[in-house]
Parts: structure tokens; C-alpha cells; sequence
């Protein structure tokens, strides 16, 4: 018997919602790397200087990583949100019931576990729609809130996801428990 078969789901859900179940654990281990490089940070030399348009410069090694480590791991919690055309034995990522259904039951049981409210799981979940959208994927620039404070200077967003500390923790929750969801409920071992 094949294991979707197992578990109720047409083989297209089945492996749509295993596309989901991939991406959550590569975003969730990358936090997790990003939180490890972050405690140990002291241990490394994190000077890292190369050229750049024959210019010296230099980076902080192990800030950068952290940063796109947390960067990708964004990108790939939007996959589980995000549009996802179907293929061979691949059901779309939206407007398919039993795809949606799932995501919604996930996101019930996220926000439980969580203890978060609709308007604050809403809030969150733009928070990090509109940074991959807008800072991230690509660069709107209605995100940039451009401004020029006084005549000599002006002030705009840098590309990027740019999370402070505790949006990072929310998303690394919210990755936990979406992925335990996913273990638990739909591929139970």
C-alpha cells in the first residue's frame, strides 16, 4: 500500500504537503545553525576582508552568515503560504481543498500551541509575507519608507529580510510547531 494511501491523502497532496514538510526542516535547521554560529561567535575570527570595485572591505563572516541563514529561512516558510503551481503527482500549492484544508488546520494548531491570537498570527504571518515580497525576493519601493529627515540627509530600508531578535525567535517557533504539526498529523511514523 502506498503510504498516502495510508494516511487518506491522494499522492498529490501527499507529496505537496512532504514539499512542505522539506522546506520547514531546512528553514528550521538554519535557525538553528544561525543561533549556534551566534552563541559561538567569539571563538571565530570573524573578519573576512576581500576587495570590492578596488576598494579594501571587510565584513563581520559570521553576522553575514547569521543574516542569510535567517534570510533563507524565510524564503522557505513562504513556501508552505506561497502560490506553487501543481505537476506530475504535485497538487497546487492553492486552491486545492485538501491542500488548503491542511494549511488551515496547521495554522489553527499553530496559533494554539503557540498561544498567539488570529490578529497577532495575522500580523506575524504579513510581517514576514511582506518582508520576503517587498525586502527580500524583491525590493518594492513603497517597503523602503524613504525619507529625507533634514536637507544633508536621507534615510530607506536596506534590502533584506532584517528581523530583530524576537521576530527571529516567533519565526523559529512557528517553524517548530509547524513542523511538528506536520509530523504529528500527516505523517505520523
Amino acid at each position: 500500500m502506498d503510504v498516502h494511501v495510508k494516511f487518506g491523502l491522494s499522492k498529490e497532496v501527499y507529496n505537496r504537503i512532504f514539499i512542505w514538510e522539506n522546506a520547514l526542516r531546512e528553514a528550521y535547521s538554519n535557525l538553528k545553525v544561525e543561533d549556534h554560529i551566534m552563541k559561538n561567535m567569539d571563538r571565530v575570527d570573524n573578519r573576512c576582508n576581500f576587495e570590492m570595485a578596488g576598494q579594501p572591505c571587510y565584513t563581520h563572516s559570521s553576522l553575514a552568515a547569521c543574516h542569510a541563514l535567517t534570510e533563507i529561512a524565510v524564503i522557505l516558510v513562504r513556501q508552505v503560504f506561497s502560490t506553487g503551481e501543481k505537476g506530475n503527482g504535485i497538487a497546487s500549492n492553492r486552491g486545492n481543498n485538501e491542500v488548503d484544508k491542511i494549511r488551515e488546520e496547521m495554522e489553527h494548531y499553530a496559533k494554539k500551541q503557540l498561544s498567539w491570537s488570529d490578529q497577532e498570527y495575522t500580523d506575524f504571518y504579513r510581517l514576514i509575507r511582506d518582508r520576503r515580497n517587498q525586502l527580500l525576493a524583491h525590493y518594492d519601493g513603497v517597503a523602503a519608507e524613504y525619507s529625507e529627515p533634514a536637507p544633508w540627509m536621507s534615510t530607506i530600508k536596506m534590502i533584506g529580510a532584517n528581523l530583530c531578535k524576537s521576530e527571529r525567535d516567533k519565526l523559529e517557533e512557528l517553524v517548530k510547531v509547524m513542523l511538528e504539526f506536520i509530523i504529528a498529523k500527516i505523517r505520523p511514523m
